[in-house]
């Protein structure tokens, strides 16, 4: 349902802001993109620096979690031990340029 359509301006140009309002049954759209998207964005924190890295995910049986696989000689492995809050981006668009303004990759935060 759409709640609002709004306009803003950016340097003389406008930008429609649709808000959207509703249920979304997370659950299955996240076994959909578990079973069609490979990867996702992993984004963790060094100091005050934000560093992301490609992975390969997999959502846990119980749909409770995601799963990835990394060396502890990395980066984000280091990250990920000196600070647990994290966010993966994974994307639902297809690469084509008409679907750029389509993506309903889901930003989760732990």
């Amino acid at each position: 349902m759409v709640k609002a359509n709004k306009t803003t301006t950016n340097a003389g140009e406008t930008i429609p802001v649709i808000v959207k309002t509703g249920n979304a049954d997370v659950l299955s759209r996240l076994f959909l993109f578990n079973r069609k998207q490979l990867h996702a964005v992993l984004a963790t924190v060094s100091g005050n620096e934000p560093y992301t890295s490609l992975v390969a995910y997999a959502v846990t049986p119980d749909m409770k979690g995601l799963v990835f696989a990394t060396p502890s000689a990395t980066r984000k492995f280091r990250n990920l031990m000196k600070n647990t809050k994290v966010s993966l981006l994974i994307d639902s668009r297809s690469g084509t340029a008409g679907n750029y303004m389509k993506n309903r990759g889901n930003n989760c935060h732990r």
